[in-house]
């Protein structure tokens, strides 16, 4: 038997079952032979490339030539596991060339390609970070080994890109006449499988830290990603946070376009990117603040200053490459994604700071920084993208209603921290923009500043109408009020309660005065100043109505009678209401010693009822006597027993009074009115009348209309202010 022989069917055969350092003398043996070997008998390389002969260099195991990797070629030496490459007994030189001869591989195929990428994916995504960074090491190197080698992976692009018109026309007909159409089909399928591997594996270097340190960037970022997550630096102001950005150059069009890099940045990454700015820029800025907190002098004031001035800069400065990505939006579909992505966050850049949408107008007829702001100048331009998101053209009542509520909710998140002044002069700008929209002021639930420096709803406070009073009010609950910047006016429109009126509420009852419906022809009702003017008109004016109150005094069996005509002016603070002022001058007063029965107060308030002249003669007590007495008045009043009613035909001047309550009966004996309203209350003080306990009597008083009251009166024009009025009435009554 030959020595070739005997190595081919005696040595190489048993070389599975032989021990460990036996086997590798002997092959070490055959592989330095090996040019002399296969000299005289070539066929042998073959049987000797296909023996797993070789160790691998980490765990021993048997390989052929044709499986293991050339270790001195450093890109492969960088890119493969050590195992891949035979055991250092194996590294001799003229060994290594031996091996080469019998196929040792010296290049990657695709298989070995997506082993290396899976490779550094299961040591870049490990906890233990350097092992990490040198699997994003063997990345790079993986991507610069394909865009080296652009032709050898993928030489369907390649060709593409250098075929000429002519030379694609002749492919196409050598491809149709001698290629299997079939075989063609699979080998296309099998490239894109490969091609979708490798971009799904996270082999790809990627930055592991922001490049700016302004960037929206994710909490955890291995140093290696898929390559379909991955993009290329220039883009790292559109999409940093969702796609991570590539360590690494790529020279070959033809790579870039397969990993994705040439195509646009989506709206999704675009809108994603631009709602973690406005929360990245949030970060930053109170990280800022904090700082500064902990020092005091100037310098570092200073530099929180400029760092908070480059902060800005820096986002207006690529803010709008974003807003202009997402104005150009085409399909419904990527508006409801952007749409979806960007609602309830704070997206949109005023300057100085990222607000929501929801918090800006094209313009604003008041200044509700830092709640509401106007479209900036500058952004005016993505019209289309403030469209989608209803951004509108001026605020409403609603929105300063919100406002209010965000005040209030903000003050309770500070645990009892009193608003500051400058939120308190907005808010009362805001409550005095919303009452003048009256129509919608009964939908509104308004929180209103109170004089504590707190935010409340209007409904649980009261303005303080009545400032003459101690706000200790003896024995009433305490009470919670209105700034005092917001007007009586204002107050009564969002629904803030009246001092006066909640002092009355105990004492008080609106009364109906002359409204029950009197039926004209038609179906049509007069009004009851109408009815009244009616009834002033068919009366003659003269003494008789004088000589009517001294009759309906007989009727009541009262023994005394007195008029006073008074020419005195009484305060004109302290009353029920502010339109009472102009009733607090001269006055006509009817005293008898008859009191009131409750009947007297049932009959008296149906004054009115009738404008027919002969109907008034037949209504009995307060019927033709007392509606002549609006000769002389519009607010006629009296005191008898325990009550104050006050008349307001035009329900314009007593507080309270309705178009259908047009009156107001007040129950002043043992309460505190006469120390409450005491410019109201004065005028009675007259015939042991004393406001404060039961008054034993009747006392009318009749204030005579003036210029501004007569100028207002439906009822009459005639003035008895002046004196020549007030004399005739009294000569004529006492030569009657």
């Amino acid at each position: 038997m030959g020595r070739i022989d005997f190595f081919r069917k005696v040595i190489v055969p048993q070389l599975s079952s032989t021990n460990h350092e036996m086997r590798n003398k002997i092959v070490r043996k055959i592989l330095l032979d090996l040019p002399s070997l296969t000299e005289s008998n070539p066929g042998f390389s073959n049987i000797l490339s296909a023996t797993k002969c070789v160790p691998s260099a980490v765990t021993g195991t048997m390989k052929s030539p044709l499986e293991l990797y050339d270790p001195e070629v450093p890109q492969l030496a960088v890119l493969m596991d050590e195992d891949f490459f035979p055991e250092e007994f194996f590294m001799d030189p003229n060994i290594l060339l031996s091996l080469r001869k019998l196929g040792l591989q010296s290049t990657l195929s695709w298989s070995v390609v997506l082993e290396c990428a899976r490779s550094i994916e299961a040591d870049g995504t490990k906890d233990d970070r350097e092992i990490a960074v040198l699997a994003k090491s063997r990345g790079n190197e993986l991507l610069m080994f394909l865009d080296m080698n652009i032709e050898t992976y993928f030489p369907e692009l390649v060709r593409k890109s250098t075929q000429t018109r002519t030379s694609k026309f002749f492919r196409k007909m050598n491809s149709a006449l001698f290629d299997d159409a079939e075989q063609k089909k699979k080998d296309k399928q099998l490239q894109a499988e490969r091609i979708n591997k490798l971009l799904n594996i996270k082999w790809m270097p990627i930055h592991t830290e922001p490049p700016h340190p302004f960037l929206p960037w994710p909490d955890r970022c291995d140093p290696v990603a898929a390559p379909l997550d991955t993009t290329k630096k220039d883009n790292m102001w559109l999409a940093s946070y969702s796609k991570r950005l590539v360590d690494g150059d790529v020279h070959s069009l033809h790579l870039k376009k397969i990993f994705g890099w040439l195509d646009d940045v989506s709206i999704k990454d675009v809108s994603l990117q631009l709602r973690m700015l406005g929360k990245t820029f949030d970060k930053l800025l109170t990280k800022i603040e904090t700082d500064a907190k902990d020092s005091i002098g100037n310098e570092e004031k200073q530099a929180q200053k400029m760092s908070i001035n480059a902060l800005c800069q820096k986002v207006s400065s690529e803010v709008g490459r974003l807003y202009h990505i997402l104005n150009n939006v085409e399909t419904e579909y990527e508006i409801d994604v952007m749409k979806s992505i960007l609602h309830g966050s704070s997206w949109l850049w005023i300057g100085n700071d990222f607000v929501s949408s929801d918090h800006v107008a094209y313009s604003s007829n008041i200044n509700a920084t830092p709640y509401l702001y106007s479209v900036p100048p500058d952004l005016a331009c993505f019209r289309n993208l403030l469209t989608y998101f209803s951004v509108r053209e001026t605020f409403g009542s609603s929105d300063f209603c919100l406002v209010l509520n965000r005040m209030a909710e903000e003050q309770q998140q500070k645990q009892n921290t009193n608003v500051t002044p400058e939120t308190i002069e907005l808010a009362v700008n805001l409550v005095q923009k919303i009452s003048d929209d009256v129509l919608r002021l009964k939908d509104l639930e308004i929180f209103v500043p109170t004089t504590n420096g707190e935010m409340a709803i209007a409904s649980k406070l009261v303005y303080n109408d009545a400032p003459w009073l101690s706000k200790d009010l003896g024995g009433k609950k305490e009470f919670t009020y209105a700034h005092s910047k917001l007007s009586a006016v204002v107050c009564e429109r969002i629904g803030v309660k009246s001092v006066r009126k909640i002092l009355l509420q105990s004492s008080a009852d609106m009364i109906s005065f002359g409204d029950s419906v009197v039926h004209e022809a038609f179906g049509q009702s007069e009004s009851l100043t109408r009815r009244l003017k009616n009834i002033v008109e068919m009366y003659p004016e003269g003494p008789q109505q004088l000589n009517e109150l001294i009759q309906n005094a007989d009727d009541a069996h009262a023994t005394v009678v007195k008029f006073i005509i008074s020419k005195k002016e009484y305060g004109k603070s302290s009353l029920l209401g502010q339109k009472m002022v102009d009733w607090q001058g001269g006055a006509l007063y009817c005293y008898n010693d008859a009191t009131f029965t409750a009947r007297d107060f049932q009959n008296l308030s149906k004054i009115g009822q009738a404008s027919k002249l002969q109907k008034l003669v037949t209504t009995g007590r307060f019927g033709l006597g007392f509606n002549s007495v609006f000769h002389w008045t519009d607010v006629p009043s009296l005191v008898s027993g325990d009550y104050l009613v006050m008349f307001d035909p035009h329900a314009k001047y007593v507080p309270g009074a309705t178009e259908s309550a047009r009156g107001i009966k007040i129950r002043f004996s043992n309460t505190q009115l006469v120390e409450q309203f005491p410019h109201q209350m004065s005028p009675y003080l007259k015939f042991g009348c004393d406001m404060k306990k039961r008054y034993n009597g009747t006392l009318f008083r009749f204030p005579f209309r003036n210029a501004t009251t007569s100028a207002e009166s439906e009822i009459s024009k005639k003035q008895y202010c002046d004196e020549s009025a007030i004399q005739e009435l009294l000569t004529n009554f006492k030569k009657n």
